[in-house]
């Protein structure tokens, strides 16, 4: 019904967005009617994580909508490409679950929440889009009688079938959980990369979300935590009173989930910087004959860049030592420049890559470095998340792929790229950093 163009605003110097109602829909009302309540609504609510709309035309003869210009990637493209993992899952729902909280208390529901409609910048920030199904399902915040301008008549369904709730599927009226079910399809399709339910037709959709239990996300993704698996299936429940009661207990719980979760990443830390310091205190004190593992290269002084990143796990690995054996012995091929490790999640393939990293610490002159980019959602921030791994800084203002390019060309370095999957877009840049090293 809307088409969206980019503009230039020449007043304030800054990129706009402009949906203008298409030719075919601009004659009529009742068009018209939903293109100017999604405008009002949107504009009715101020939230860092919904769009910001800055301006409505509708006298003219095209009617428009001035809206901020927002640069980053849908959770649906990011869903198409993998990109994504557990820690940005929570913190997008996160985001979103607190817009939904400001939206429902000021009587809005939006009714078509799904990955298209959920855009996420370079910095993570997750912005809503689009309020063009919107429901007023109370009388705040607008003008008298305004609770009573519905988008449609009991009885009509509107939504993306993949994502309506139950009573949405029915023509019911409907509340805030309808909001709630729609973000635990979108949590759903991000953990696993398929939808809860799937037909073959649209109507073969709505017949399952009223007939079926979504399979448990674990069995498809067994990394997922359980009480994450909890919350996802408890927003899906298809009794919308079995359901969360609201948003804002959803929202309760994911941030509970995530406060946890950021506890248990900070002890595993710490304890592993305490095992570093114990480890360093017995170096410190034997004999020099024993042989110990070297973490500094020799021009460690002059350069200020160690040789490893490697943490130091508690535990040792174990029963993984033929892959080990396997993974060493292409590494130290002259004819092996490249070695990629495949599965599902949850199968260690992180730890395996540590363990052979860490196997390896002597046979690389210039280190070994292990790159995180489980939160990298952009191929062109790889290059600077790898330089920064290696504590490579940028000088001169010059490309950060090129300084790195530079920088390995005479380097004897192993190099372990975590959750790159996530980000395979970038696998032409990788390509030229090893065809320069």
């Amino acid at each position: 019904m809307g088409e969206v163009y980019l503009a230039e605003d020449d007043q304030l110097h800054r990129k706009a967005a402009l949906k203008f109602l298409s030719a075919e829909f601009s004659s009529n009302p009742d068009a018209l009617g939903r293109f100017l309540r999604e405008a009002r609504a949107a504009s009715a609510l101020n939230h860092p994580n919904i769009c910001t709309i800055y301006e409505i035309d509708a006298k003219g003869e095209f009617p428009f909508i001035a809206m901020e210009y927002i640069e980053g990637e849908t959770v649906s493209a990011m869903i198409r490409r993998r990109r994504r993992n557990i820690r940005q899952t929570i913190d997008m729902a996160v985001q979103v679950c607190s817009a939904l909280v400001d939206a429902h208390e000021a009587g809005i529901v939006h009714r078509d929440i799904k990955p298209a409609n959920i855009i996420v910048t370079p910095r993570g920030q997750a912005k809503i889009l689009d309020f063009g199904l919107v429901k007023l399902v109370e009388n705040k915040n607008f003008a008298a009688g305004a609770a009573q301008q519905l988008l449609t008549k009991a009885g009509m369904i509107v939504g993306t079938a993949s994502y309506m709730s139950p009573e949405q599927a029915r023509g019911l009226d409907v509340d805030g959980r309808t909001d709630v079910w729609s973000l635990g399809v979108v949590l759903y399709e991000m953990l696993t990369g398929t939808l809860p339910f799937t037909g073959e037709t649209s109507t073969d959709t709505l017949a399952a979300i009223l007939t079926k239990t979504p399979q448990p996300p674990s069995q498809l993704s067994p990394d997922i935590p359980s009480d994450l698996e909890r919350i996802v299936l408890k927003a899906l429940r298809s009794n919308r009173d079995e359901r969360y009661r609201s948003a804002n207990a959803l929202l309760s719980d994911l941030q509970s989930l995530s406060r946890r979760m950021e506890f248990e990443a900070e002890f595993e830390r710490s304890a592993s910087v305490r095992a570093n310091d114990e480890e360093t205190f017995i170096f410190d004190k034997a004999p020099t004959e024993v042989a110990v593992r070297n973490t500094a290269g020799p021009d460690t002084a002059n350069t200020g860049r160690p040789t490893s990143n490697l943490r130091t796990y508690i535990s040792p690995i174990i029963g993984r030592r033929e892959e080990i054996s396997e993974i060493t012995r292409l590494l130290r091929s002259e004819k092996v420049r490249l070695v990629t490790m495949t599965g599902i999640g949850g199968t260690g393939k992180t730890r395996l890559a540590h363990a052979v990293a860490e196997t390896m610490l002597g046979e690389f002159a210039d280190g070994v470095f292990m790159t995180e980019l489980s939160s990298v959602s952009l191929p062109e921030l790889v290059p600077p998340t790898i330089a920064q791994s290696l504590g490579v800084k940028d000088v001169g203002g010059r490309p950060v792929l090129e300084i790195l390019k530079d920088y390995l060309s005479d380097k004897r370095t192993l190099l372990v790229l975590d959750n790159f999957e996530q980000i395979v877009d970038a696998a032409p840049q990788i390509a030229e950093i090893l065809a320069a090293a």
